[in-house]
């Protein structure tokens, strides 16, 4: 059975929201405050959708996405930064963990050296992607992206993995076996989806029309992965997409229109589970 979601809709403005994401054999739900920067995470059976546990709120800053991490049974996450009136940092900014029932508990201090980079769990290892900017030439300034293994008890920064650099916009997706990223080709309008294994060098994987890689999404559960995208256009269809690795066969899967109802945003991520 194939168990896909990723978004809720509101038919006005919500100071609230519901995602929906899995992490390794489980799915969660994390219900964000929009005004408050709070997240509520709920950890739920695949196959029934009982709740099996619950993480202790947490206050971040940023996109959904960036902000945290699950390797495990930790959550990962960076705390929210406040500022005085002046926008000088007060507090926040720390590296922190907590597990279901627990407390947290402070990693990396935001001073530490180490404590770059968005986190992302790739099984049970976890990567942290620093991003710089190049400016050497400013008519056409780049991104720079570089992949740092974790230590994931000292959260040291560890062998660099991968450097890349972009002029286009990037976005990164994490699986159970490989991080993914999105990147619109500037000459044809298209999103190249690279897949990287952490043990082995990036490799193009599939190409996706009539999009960009802020209405893709990428995941990756027992051996296959999903691609979900939708058109950059005011009707926003969603198309879905299965892929083998192994093989790099790709199905297209036949979803009903009233899955994803008139939405202007979506997501997708999926587990395997028989």
């Amino acid at each position: 059975m194939l168990d896909e979601f990723g978004w809720t809709t509101s038919a006005s403005y919500a100071k609230s929201y519901i995602y929906g994401f899995t992490s390794g054999d489980w799915v969660y739900v994390d219900r964000r405050s929009s005004d408050t920067d709070r997240n509520t995470i709920t950890r739920l059976d695949p196959k029934t959708g009982l709740t099996r546990g619950q993480f202790p709120d947490i206050y971040v800053t940023g996109d959904w996405g960036f902000s945290f991490t699950i390797l495990g049974d930790r959550l990962i996450y960076r705390t929210r930064i406040s500022t005085n009136l002046a926008g000088q940092r007060v507090g926040g900014g720390d590296v922190m963990a907590v597990e279901i029932g627990g407390k947290p508990i402070k990693l990396l201090d935001y001073s530490d050296p180490n404590n770059k980079g968005s986190y992302y769990a790739i099984g049970d290892e976890l990567v942290s992607i620093v991003k710089t900017f190049d400016m050497t030439k400013p008519s056409h300034p780049q991104n720079g992206y570089d992949i740092y293994r974790v230590n994931p008890v000292t959260m040291a920064l560890g062998e660099k993995l991968f450097s890349y650099a972009s002029k286009e916009h990037v976005k990164f997706y994490e699986g159970d076996t490989a991080l993914y990223w999105g990147q619109e080709d500037s000459a044809t309008g298209d999103v190249k989806v690279i897949r990287f294994q952490l043990s082995d060098q990036p490799r193009y994987f599939a190409t996706i029309s009539g999009s960009n890689p802020q209405l893709c999404s990428v995941d990756d559960s027992q051996g296959k992965v999903l691609i979900v995208n939708s058109e950059d256009n005011p009707n926003r269809t969603f198309y879905y997409s299965l892929a083998d690795p192994e093989t790099d066969e790709i199905v297209d899967l036949d979803v009903d229109s009233s899955f994803y109802g008139g939405l202007s945003n979506g997501d997708g991520q999926f587990l395997m589970l028989s």
